[in-house]
This record gives C-alpha cells, sequence and structure tokens, in this order.
C-alpha cells in the first residue's frame, strides 16, 4: 500500500581460504597441526529476510520508511588440518582432520530506508539494518549497509547496481566452543526490480 510494503529476500556469501605452508603450529580440538601443513577454512553464509516497512515520508520524490523483519541466518563454518599431525603427543606424518559446525537461527532486525527519484526513471536508494544478540555465552551482531542507483524502463520494471557493505561479529565463551570471528564484505550488487 501507500505506506507499508512487504520485502524477501535472499543473500549468498560463501568464502574459502588455504594456508599451502605454514609457519607455526594449529590446533583444532585435540589435534595439533606442525610448522610446514596446510590450512584450509571455509564460512558460507545464507541469509532469508523477510521485512516489514512503513513510510513516514512518501511523495513523488522522496520516501523515509522504517523497517523490522526477521532474519533466518544459516551459518556454516569448517577448519581443516593436513600434513603433520600430533594427536596427544603422538605425530601423523601424512594425516588429515577437520573440524566445523553449521547453526540455523531466526534473528529480529531493525532498519530503515531513503530513496530519492533524480527523475521519472533514475532513483537512489540507501538502507541500513542490522541487530546485535546476546545468549548465554554466544554473542554476535549483523550490519548491512548499501546504495544503489536505479534505472525504471518502465512503471513495472527497472535495473540497478550499486555497493554493498555486510559484517558479521560472533564471539563465543562456552567451555566447549571458545573464539571469536568477523567477516566483512564490501562489494558491488546488481539486480532487476519488478513492482505491481
Amino acid at each position: 500500500s501507500r505506506r507499508n510494503n512487504l520485502e524477501f529476500e535472499w543473500a549468498q556469501l560463501n568464502r574459502d581460504s588455504f594456508v599451502a605452508a605454514t609457519t607455526r603450529e594449529y590446533q583444532i580440538g585435540e589435534s595439533v597441526l606442525q610448522a610446514g601443513g596446510r590450512v584450509d577454512s571455509l564460512f558460507d553464509i545464507d541469509l532469508f529476510r523477510l521485512t516489514y516497512g512503513y513510510s513516514l515520508i512518501r511523495n513523488d520524490e522522496a520516501e523515509l520508511q522504517l523497517q523490522a523483519g526477521v532474519h533466518i541466518a544459516d551459518l556454516q563454518a569448517e577448519l581443516g588440518l593436513a600434513g603433520a599431525i600430533s594427536i596427544n603427543g603422538e605425530v601423523f606424518t601424512e594425516s588429515v582432520t577437520q573440524e566445523g559446525g553449521e547453526v540455523t537461527a531466526p534473528l529480529p532486525h531493525l532498519g530503515g530506508n531513503f530513496a530519492f527519484a533524480f527523475t521519472e526513471k533514475l532513483a537512489v536508494f540507501l538502507h541500513v539494518i542490522g541487530f546485535a544478540l546476546e545468549l548465554d555465552d554466544i554473542e554476535g551482531s549483523i550490519v548491512e549497509a548499501g546504495g544503489t542507483l536505479q534505472y525504471n524502463f518502465t512503471e513495472a520494471f527497472g535495473v540497478g547496481g550499486g555497493l554493498r557493505y555486510f559484517n558479521v561479529d560472533v564471539e563465543a565463551r562456552d567451555e566447549d566452543l571458545r573464539g571469536q570471528f568477523e567477516f566483512n564484505y564490501l562489494g558491488p550488487v546488481l539486480y532487476a526490480n519488478f513492482s505491481f
């Protein structure tokens, strides 16, 4: 409607990396990788987002909207060691060990966006959403911000592009899981827009 809208978005950010010849020891659980081994890492994020927005200002040129909704975040992390690995003091020269985990959780978010039309066909969009959460011995936050320029070929169809910033910060202080992970992403976004 004129002041209310509902959005669904899916985003995927998958990253992996490796260090071919380590210069120091690495430990995963009871396994210790000796210097000279290989470390492989993987961090995949799937975000499904449902957001309700209410427009405080809406006219032919500009719109200012407050937003609230829920993320369903599916995060998967893995770390693998390959090479000379010692377990409880016993060394295995050609060994591979891997640890990882996956979590899927609904997470609330708040934010806002601003749109301004330069002409009937060209407009700029700015947005920011985020949340912070602390449960028992785990705390974390997600922040997303972006800006795009959109060109509308017709009233119902347009294309756009711009930049998006994404940050995930998670810290665990549990006896079984201790550590901190921070992931930053700044990159381009391209999209098509259909309205009815």
